[in-house]
């Protein structure tokens, strides 16, 4: 008859596997983090929900969870993103051709959120096109274009990429949200 109890830790050997169509990987020793996902609905000032509105989440901070940094919506204005669980509010950009942006916070302990994009009252229409030169190429890192406003804030411009030596960009910024002082292309 037992007289008492003794609790052992034993170490456990996670193993995970991924499957890709390029090969398959097995890993140990990783670090699970606990995550949360948001559910966004894009939508124009009249409730329509926006086919491919644009999500660009600034993942700078978030490296190390490999995320991704733009996303786009369904036909239902709808997207998904999944971040660390980590107490952490995260910014993104929401916008969609002809309607601008907004910056909106995704708050921790708020998984459900519409964001809506209404048109601008005071348009600044940016289009153009970027060639790279000869010994450049945008198949492995896009320019990034930025409209720098008077009151020293950016807005990064996206940019799609057309070739492997070409990107576009089509943008509408509304001077009432900031006026502009600088409109620069790094690479």
């Amino acid at each position: 008859m037992p007289v008492g109890t003794i609790d052992v830790d034993v170490p456990i050997e996670v193993v995970i596997t991924v499957t890709s169509i390029y090969e398959d990987a097995n890993t140990s020793g990783l670090t699970l983090e606990p995550a949360r996902t948001h559910l966004i609905t894009v939508e124009d000032s009249d409730a329509v929900p926006l086919n491919q509105a644009t999500l660009t989440l600034n993942a700078d901070e978030l490296t190390a969870f490999n995320l991704n940094d733009e996303y786009t919506s369904n036909s239902a204005g709808e997207l998904t993103i999944t971040l660390p669980d980590d107490g952490n509010d995260y910014d993104v950009v929401a916008s969609y051709t002809g309607l601008g942006s907004v910056t909106t916070t995704l708050v921790s302990s708020i998984l459900e959120q519409t964001i809506t994009l209404s048109p601008p009252i005071n348009p600044l229409d940016l289009t153009g096109i970027i060639k790279a030169g000869s010994s450049v190429s945008f198949s492995s890192e896009l320019p990034v274009v930025t409209l720098s406003l008077i009151d020293n804030s950016t807005v990064n411009i996206p940019v799609t990429a057309t070739s492997g030596s070409q990107v576009e960009f089509d943008y509408t910024h509304d001077i009432n949200n900031g006026k502009c002082e600088l409109h620069q292309i790094q690479s």
